[in-house]
């Protein structure tokens, strides 16, 4: 079933990913609090913008993990991914701009499965244009415009 998705312009969604099950060392879960403590939905409400605020998925700590050290925590990992994703969802289809509040570059994978969805992060594709349509140009206008296929 096709979802029309009309985009408000001055909707947002807030989105909190309180996570740091893929970094490095701990900390960056602590960042969608910290933006939310900083003000960050009044500054945008006195910005114009009308906000939702979807709250926070359940928190992911970095924890060491030695027999894993290329992918450290998957499973938490994962876990947040899949738990914001449908939030992502929800946020698109309402037609507001979701804006994720996390620390971890992670969660960006939960972004885009939520949004892909809803072909909203899929550049717009120009047609593709082929000799056929080079040849025909050339017979009409005399010469191609630059980049086509058999132009100079």
């Amino acid at each position: 079933m096709a979802v029309k998705i009309v985009r408000q312009v001055k909707s947002i969604a807030l989105l909190g990913a309180p996570t740091s099950a893929a970094g490095v060392a701990g900390g960056q879960e602590g960042a969608s609090a910290a933006l939310r403590k900083a003000g960050l939905a009044d500054r945008l409400t006195g910005a114009g913008f009308q906000i939702t605020d979807y709250g926070d998925c359940a928190p992911r700590v970095y924890k060491t993990d030695d027999e894993h050290p290329r992918a450290r925590n998957v499973g938490e990992v994962l876990a947040i991914l899949e738990e914001l994703r449908p939030k992502v969802e929800i946020a698109v289809k309402s037609g507001a701009l979701p804006v994720i509040l996390s620390g971890d570059d992670s969660i960006v994978l939960a972004a885009i499965a939520g949004a892909r969805r809803y072909d909203i992060c899929r550049p717009r594709r120009r047609p593709q244009r082929s000799r056929h349509d080079a040849f025909r140009l050339r017979r009409r206008h005399g010469d191609l415009p630059r980049g086509w296929p058999g132009s100079s």
